[in-house]
C-alpha cells in the first residue's frame, strides 16, 4: 500500500537526517543575509507546509469551479492545468510589478516553481495598488485564504444550478 507524501513527513525526516538543531538555524545564514524574512528555518518550513496546504485548497476549490462550469471533463482539466502553471509562465514572461500581482491571487501560486512563497519570503519584492503596499507572501497568503471559500461557494451554487434545471 502507498503511503502518502505528507509536509509533516518531508519535515520530520529533513530534521531527523540533518539534525533538528538546524531548525534553529536563521534564514539568513541559508539564503542570504539582507533576507528581510526573521526566521529560523524550522518557521520556515511550518510557514511553508501551511502556505502550501492553503494554495492547494485553494486550487482544488478553483478546479471544483472549473469544472461544474465547463461542459466536459477533459476541458475543465485542461483549463485547471493551464491555471496550474500559469504563475510559472508569468513570473517568467511578464515584466514588472504586473507579474506579481498575478503571481500573487492565482490559486496555484503558493506552491509554484519560480513564484512560491519561499522565494516570496526570500525577496524583495512588495507589489503595490495605489498608496499600498503589500509584501509578497502575505498577499498570497490572503489571496489563497479568501479563494477557498469563494471557489468552494461558486462551485456549490453552479452544481445546484444544474441540478435544478
Amino acid at each position: 500500500m502507498e503511503q502518502p507524501d505528507s509536509p509533516a513527513a518531508h519535515i520530520l525526516t529533513a530534521n531527523s537526517l540533518f539534525g533538528w538543531e538546524c531548525a534553529r538555524t536563521s534564514v539568513q545564514m541559508l539564503y542570504s543575509i539582507v533576507t528581510l524574512a526573521d526566521l529560523n528555518v524550522g518557521e520556515l518550513q511550518l510557514l511553508f507546509a501551511a502556505a502550501g496546504l492553503l494554495s492547494v485548497l485553494a486550487s482544488v476549490s478553483f478546479t471544483l469551479f472549473l469544472s461544474s462550469r465547463c461542459g466536459s471533463t477533459v476541458s475543465s482539466l485542461a483549463a485547471a492545468l493551464v491555471f496550474c502553471v500559469a504563475p510559472t509562465v508569468i513570473a517568467m514572461t511578464v515584466p514588472g510589478p504586473l507579474s506579481v500581482w498575478l503571481c500573487s491571487i492565482l490559486p496555484a501560486s503558493g506552491t509554484s516553481i519560480q513564484a512560491s512563497v519561499l522565494y516570496a519570503v526570500t525577496g524583495f519584492q512588495f507589489p503595490s495598488l495605489g498608496g499600498l503596499a503589500v509584501r509578497t507572501p502575505y498577499a498570497m497568503i490572503a489571496a489563497c485564504a479568501v479563494e477557498i471559500p469563494l471557489f468552494a461557494l461558486l462551485a456549490v451554487r453552479a452544481y445546484c444550478g444544474h441540478m435544478a434545471r
